[in-house]
């Protein structure tokens, strides 16, 4: 399926009991060449029926993973589902729906320590994560935290399933791209000026997204050294664009990512005195 706007309606068999609580699940994902989220958004919104006509008044929102991955919703115990509506708000993909009944019981879980954690633009960041004493590391849309962890390897017991959650604190941005002042092709509006001229300057790469050529852009307050270097959303960099002593004033470059895969990068601006980094989006 791949229909936006679109209800997908799903019947069930009766006489599913249990005395736990019952939800449904399914795989979702977004359709091929889906331009990839940069912030949270709901994938649908779903409202079950049971047996005697009884329904679920406030529709339940969902979200979808870039990949394809299960969606488990719970719903209620000691009532069966025979019919599920689902109203969708973005395009996707599944194959499969069934309703299932959720343990919330017989279960272990274990903590796993977190070892080392990376912001491309801060560098080590792991004792600002660690610990709970007011002292915080802050990441938004502009850059990316790689973060690895020390896992138990012993295999899960006989029937049972391991999962692992991420647990942290923190905050949707919206995309770093979206600058208020600048229309599609990266002019400022005349009633609106945004630049300062005492200030490096990271400007927002056009287009974005692209496909697969964009154009790096960004203003140097003096002459200086400027190194321009785009990472995939690992912290690998993959492309160097610049590096050496520019003179005062605006630069640009062309990023060619034919190479590359559609997804997420970080192209960052590094002075002697700063440090920028702006998130762009490739879409193939």
């Amino acid at each position: 399926m791949d229909f936006t706007k679109d209800y997908m309606y799903a019947k069930f068999t009766d006489g599913i009991t249990t005395q736990d609580t019952l939800g449904i699940i399914f795989d979702a994902s977004p359709p091929p060449k889906h331009v990839i989220p940069v912030v949270k958004d709901v994938a649908g919104e779903l409202t079950a029926h049971d047996e005697y006509g009884g329904f679920n008044v406030v529709p339940v929102n969902f979200a979808m993973r870039q990949f394809a991955a299960p969606v488990i919703i719970p719903l209620w115990a000691g009532r069966n589902i025979t019919l599920a509506e689902m109203y969708w708000k973005r395009d996707f993909n599944v194959s499969y729906i069934a309703v299932v009944p959720i343990k919330y019981s017989e279960f272990q879980s274990s903590e796993q320590e977190l070892v080392s954690a990376e912001d491309i633009v801060s560098g080590n960041v792991l004792q600002l994560l660690k610990y709970e004493d007011n002292i915080h590391a802050e990441i938004d849309s502009s850059t990316s935290l790689i973060l690895k962890f020390k896992v138990n390897c012993d295999a899960p017991q006989p029937g049972m399933k391991r999962s692992f959650v991420l647990i942290s604190s923190g905050r949707y941005e919206k995309p770093a791209g979206f600058v208020h002042g600048y229309d599609y092709f990266g002019e400022t509006h005349s009633d609106k000026k945004i630049e300062n001229e005492s200030t490096v300057e990271l400007l927002p790469n056009v287009p974005n997204p692209f496909n697969p050529v964009t154009i790096i852009r960004f203003k140097l307050p003096e002459d200086a050294f400027a190194e321009v270097s785009v990472f995939d959303i690992t912290g690998k960099m993959i492309a160097k664009i610049a590096e050496g002593v520019h003179t005062k004033g605006y630069h640009k470059y062309v990023f060619d990512a034919a190479s590359f895969s559609s997804g997420a990068y970080y192209v960052r601006l590094k002075t002697d005195n700063n440090t920028l980094v702006r998130r762009i989006m490739l879409v193939k």
